[in-house]
C-alpha cells in the first residue's frame, strides 16, 4: 500500500500535506478501490486521523463547484420488500431489518431540522417509485447492492428477452441495486425490465438528480465499477453524477449491517450540524473506529472505512 512516505514522481509526498487538512483526489485505476482514510501514515495513525479525504471524477469539479440549494428534502429508500408478499420467499436477497432501523434514525434526525423526509419501505422501496423521485437535497438508498467484474449477466434473470434490452456488453449493467420485487426478477425473469426491482447502473443514469446534493449508497460494493484505464470507473457512481448528483457517498466492499447503521446516523448528524460532507464522514468514522476498537478489542477498517465519499 502507498503510505505518506514513499516517493511519487521521485519526490516524498508528506513534506508538501504538513499544513494540509484537507486531501481531494483524482483517481485511476486500482486506486478507486482503494479506502485511503485506512491507509497509515508514518506515525502509525490512519490518514483519516489527519485529514479530511474526498475524491472526485474530475479535477475540473473543483473549480466548477457550487453549494446547494436549501429544498431540504431528503427521500430514503430502505428494508424492501425483495419477495412479494403473495408469494413464498424465493431468492438470494434476504431482508435488511437493519436498514429499517437506519431509516428511522435518519427520519428523526432530519425531522428535529424541520427537513420535509419522504419515506419509502416494503413494498414501496420500489424501482418505480424510484424512478418517480425528482431531484430531492438528499437521497439516501439503503438496500443489498451487487457488483459483477466480468459482465451484468449474474444480476438479472437469463432470460433472453431481457438479455437482449439491456445489452449485456455495457459496463455499466455490471453494478446494481435492488428494490421491492427483486428476488421474482432473479429467479423467474420479469416481463417489465423498467420496474423489475434490479436498478443497473445504466438505468439510473436516467434519474431526475439534477440539483441533488447527495446521493448515499448504503448498499454493499455500491462504489466499484469496471475501470477503463484513463476514463475512471464505470459503475453507480459514474451514472449517478450522470443523472445530476452533486456528491455521492458509497461502500467499496460488502459493508456490515450494524456498523453501517451507526456510521450513517453519526454521518447524518454531523452534517445536520454544518459540518462539511467529508469533515462529517471523516468525523463518523473516526467514531465508529473508537466503538469498533471497543467492541472487537482492534482496530479493524472492515467495519469503518468502506464508504468513501466522491464530492466535497
Amino acid at each position: 500500500m502507498l503510505s505518506l512516505s514513499q516517493s511519487f514522481c521521485g519526490r516524498r509526498l508528506k513534506p508538501y500535506l504538513d499544513s494540509t487538512s484537507q486531501i481531494i483526489i483524482s483517481p485511476d485505476g486500482i486506486y478507486h478501490q482503494l479506502s485511503l482514510a485506512a491507509l497509515t501514515a508514518d506515525d502509525g495513525k490512519t490518514l483519516a486521523e489527519h485529514f479530511r479525504i474526498s475524491t472526485t471524477a474530475s479535477t475540473a469539479d473543483i473549480l466548477n463547484f457550487s453549494s446547494a440549494d436549501s429544498a431540504r428534502v431528503i427521500c430514503i429508500f430502505a428494508n424492501p420488500e425483495y419477495s412479494k408478499s403473495s408469494e413464498p420467499q424465493i431468492g438470494a436477497l434476504t431482508q435488511l431489518p437493519g436498514t429499517l432501523k437506519e431509516e428511522e434514525a435518519i427520519d428523526q434526525s432530519f425531522q428535529e431540522f424541520q427537513w420535509k423526509v419522504k419515506v419509502y419501505t416494503g413494498e414501496d422501496a420500489s424501482e418505480k417509485n424510484l424512478k418517480g423521485i425528482h431531484h430531492p437535497s438528499i437521497l439516501h438508498i439503503a438496500t443489498h447492492g451487487k457488483f459483477s467484474s466480468s459482465s451484468g449477466q449474474s444480476l438479472i434473470a437469463e432470460n433472453k428477452d431481457q438479455t437482449d434490452s439491456y445489452s449485456l456488453e455495457n459496463s455499466l449493467i455490471s453494478s446494481a441495486l435492488y428494490f421491492s420485487g427483486a428476488n421474482t426478477t432473479l429467479s423467474r425473469g420479469s416481463a417489465d425490465p423498467g420496474n423489475d426491482g434490479v436498478l443497473t447502473a445504466l438505468e439510473a443514469m436516467d434519474l431526475d438528480l439534477q440539483g441533488t446534493d447527495l446521493v448515499t449508497l448504503s448498499a454493499c460494493e455500491s462504489g466499484k465499477g469496471i475501470i477503463q484505464p484513463g476514463e475512471g470507473a464505470f459503475g453507480l457512481a459514474r451514472a449517478l453524477r450522470t443523472a445530476g448528483a452533486r456528491n455521492i457517498l458509497m461502500s467499496l466492499w460488502q459493508v456490515p449491517d450494524k456498523e453501517t447503521k451507526e456510521l450513517m446516523t453519526g454521518f447524518y448528524k454531523n452534517l445536520l450540524n454544518k459540518q462539511a460532507k467529508n469533515e462529517a464522514l471523516r468525523n463518523a468514522q473516526l467514531e465508529e473506529r473508537d466503538v469498533i476498537k471497543k467492541r472487537y478489542g482492534d482496530d479493524i477498517p472492515y467495519f469503518w472505512a468502506g464508504f468513501v465519499l466522491i464530492g466535497f
